[in-house]
């Protein structure tokens, strides 16, 4: 086996190992209905005020930045 071929060699070896984790990663993914998606009730505000009530740390350093 010649220089260029074991060069050749180590490359499709690094692409190969890549392609299969990305298609490991891609299988091992969640499907839609294991997935547990969260109720937002009608009665409560979006806004300023409910993202204030639910993150008081981030909304109080957000306004100290400003």
């Amino acid at each position: 086996m010649s220089k260029l071929q074991k060069i050749l060699a180590g490359i499709v070896a690094v692409c190969v190992v890549f392609f299969g984790f990305v298609v490991v990663r891609i299988g091992a993914a969640p499907n839609d209905n294991s997935v547990k998606l969260a109720k937002i009730p009608e009665d409560k505000q979006l806004g300023k005020e409910a993202y204030k009530d639910a993150y008081p740390l981030e909304y109080q350093s957000f306004h100290e930045e400003q």
